[in-house]
């Protein structure tokens, strides 16, 4: 059978800063013993885990909601990835930083969104809330995006 090609995208936590291999281990694990045959997407290779065989992704350190939707374009115009079946988003985290210009970042993930599905139209986006901070004020930010997020992606769904 074809193997179900994931485009893990994001920021640090997509690349695993702080723990090899990140979410993606965990994931690649579960999928794997439930006999699905994974391929992991991504010319990205650092945060490289000896002991999760598929080691690609397009996770990168600090990246803002913004730089991920400058780059998108560039994936696909490379053809260097292959087009994925479900892309993970999980990215916003850096937005919420006191140097960010966190009150329009709602509208960006939305764009980004829109890119996304331009580019891919055939793929799968499962896009993550964003993490608690431990910053009371970019905490509180994380907040109003997650609960924000729901209808971003309602209307996106309405969309196609």
């Amino acid at each position: 059978s074809a193997s179900i090609r994931i485009l893990p995208l994001g920021d640090s936590l997509t690349s695993g800063h702080g723990f090899q291999g990140g979410y993606r281990k965990s994931l690649y694990t579960q999928l794997v013993s439930n006999e699905y045959d994974v391929d992991f997407l991504g010319e990205v290779g650092t945060n490289i885990n000896d002991n999760l065989p598929d080691n690609d992704h397009e996770g990168h350190y600090s990246w803002t909601i913004k730089d991920t939707d400058e780059y998108l374009q560039d994936i696909a115009d490379s053809n260097k990835i292959p087009d994925p079946d479900v892309i993970l988003l999980l990215i916003g985290s850096e937005d919420m930083t006191n140097n960010a210009d966190h009150e329009d970042a709602i509208e960006r993930w939305d764009d980004l969104l829109s890119h996304m599905a331009k580019i891919w139209p055939y793929a799968q986006i499962l896009a993550s809330d964003l993490l608690p901070r431990f910053n009371a004020n970019e905490n509180n930010r994380v907040n109003t995006f997650n609960n924000l997020a729901e209808g971003v992606v309602n209307k996106q769904k309405q969309r196609g």
